[in-house]
């Protein structure tokens, strides 16, 4: 990252960084697994399976903070009817605000779009678990050249609103991980080179090493989930990849393990599947044991792309139906 010529800005984010390596009260920063990860606050606790290796949840991303939300209402109102009994519980792909960053930074003007989305979060009748992403996360740290980087500063608006940005659960037969890809970086950590298109996410040495602890301490769950923002398989790698060494980090780690059934992830405004790229219909059954899969879901709201056809591009969520060792996935489309 190129320093900014705004003296303040630069000083302010290196404070940032440094007050950031400080642990925050009721976050087990120095635990060894993951910390527990609770849902979006005030969208309750799910409630225990009757049958722990029969039930289901959802997947969406991207809403970016609509006005009344009409495509994350579709998606509530079809769900409660999805499958039964109904789904459990709902992952979240981040972008939950538009969330525009500023400068100077604007904490009140933030908060109340969280707590917008909040707001309906609440309406989705289950408990909804966000990993969030660059518009939760990002604030302005340059000017010239203008820069956006995740900031300590979103991420206490965030967690006073929203709750962690990061940690794990179990329900079921299964163990859950939320993962946070806009960690605060540390000074000096580069960005994209100049003229990339690539936007920068970063997933910190703290998170990692307590990724691997808790992937180790839970080897014995018959499917992990894992739910992040930015994707490690994009349909525009040079645009809308995980970035650098985190990537680089997660495809090593995730290599050692078997009972990683799915990553979800969205930051894409599509759906896509890399092994399947041009099946917007159907995902293969999966059954415990196969290499690992890897969905895009970002039909939540946000605008598509621009130009070209777009076969990828509609408003949907996925719908996942635990049965023992098999996992069923359902592309299901909303208006």
């Amino acid at each position: 990252m190129k320093t900014p010529q705004n003296k303040t800005l630069q000083l302010l984010f290196t404070a940032a960084f440094l007050l950031s390596a400080l642990p925050l009260a009721g976050r087990a920063q120095t635990s060894k697994e993951l910390p527990p990860m609770a849902s979006m606050r005030g969208t309750g606790s799910p409630v225990a399976p009757v049958n722990p290796k029969k039930f289901s949840f959802v997947v969406f991303g991207d809403s970016q903070g609509q006005e009344n939300h009409p495509t994350l209402r579709a998606i509530y109102k079809d769900m409660k009817t999805a499958a039964s009994p109904s789904p459990a519980l709902a992952l979240c792909l981040g972008d939950i605000i538009r969330g525009e960053p500023t400068a100077p930074f604007q904490s009140k003007a933030i908060e109340k779009q969280l707590q917008y989305s909040l707001k309906w979060a609440k309406r989705a009748g289950i408990p909804v678990y966000n990993a969030p992403g660059n518009h939760e996360m990002d604030d302005v740290v340059s000017l010239n050249p203008y820069t956006e980087m995740p900031s300590l500063q979103m991420r206490l608006a965030y967690e006073k609103v929203i709750g962690p940005t990061y940690g794990a659960f179990d329900y079921g037969n299964s163990h859950f991980i939320i993962l946070n890809t806009e960690d605060v970086p540390p000074p000096g950590v580069p960005g994209p080179p100049p003229g990339s298109e690539l936007e920068f996410s970063y997933i910190g040495t703290n998170q990692l090493a307590q990724l691997e602890a808790d992937l180790n301490a839970n080897k014995g769950k018959k499917h992990i989930f894992i739910a992040m923002h930015y994707p490690m398989y994009a349909h525009d790698p040079a645009r809308d990849q995980l970035y650098g060494e985190s990537r680089t980090a997660l495809v090593n780690m995730f290599a050692k393990y078997s009972n990683i059934a799915f990553v979800v992830a969205s930051h894409e405004h599509i759906y896509y599947n890399p092994k399947d790229p041009n099946n917007v219909t159907t995902v293969a059954p999966y059954a415990a044991g196969d290499p690992t899969r890897h969905l895009i879901s970002g039909g939540a709201g946000a605008p598509f792309w621009q130009g070209g056809p777009q076969p990828w591009a509609f408003h949907h969520y996925l719908l996942f139906e635990i049965d023992g060792g098999n996992v069923t996935v359902t592309i299901k489309r909303v208006r």
